[in-house]
């Protein structure tokens, strides 16, 4: 697995080639991992979409971070109870518009990584 890591401390980028040094390079940081300065240990976290580009990578650096972390998809029941709960929610699910404005909880860091175009829509539309 090779992976780019941004070091917090050093304004750098890290080339790691294994899950170990994913993990000391982690170790190494003085302060708690952060997501735009929001502590990552100890929230719930949900993403949707189970790729291997997005899902699975993004699943597996919160929980190394110490989120709990849930996997949704698009057969998830109960969806929009799912993304309410979330602290941390990550989308990339390729389904446009998937996600609704008022599921998401207030306060919660909200990343759309879904990048999809809609006919008869200007531009590109998120999950």
């Amino acid at each position: 697995m090779n992976s780019i890591l941004y070091s917090e401390d050093t304004t750098s980028l890290t080339h790691a080639s294994s899950t170990e040094e994913i993990q000391t390079t982690l170790k190494k940081r003085r302060q708690p991992p952060s997501l735009g300065g929001v502590q990552i240990a100890g929230k719930r976290a949900v993403v949707i979409g189970r790729s291997k580009i997005v899902g699975a990578p993004m699943h597996d650096l919160l929980l190394w971070n110490h989120a709990t972390v849930t996997t949704c998809h698009s057969k998830t029941e109960s969806l929009s109870e799912e993304v309410s709960r979330a602290d941390i929610l990550v989308v990339g699910a390729g389904k446009p518009e998937m996600v609704k404005g008022d599921w998401i909880k207030p306060g919660a860091v909200v990343i759309d990584c879904g990048i999809n175009h809609v006919p008869g829509k200007i531009g590109l539309i998120g999950s």
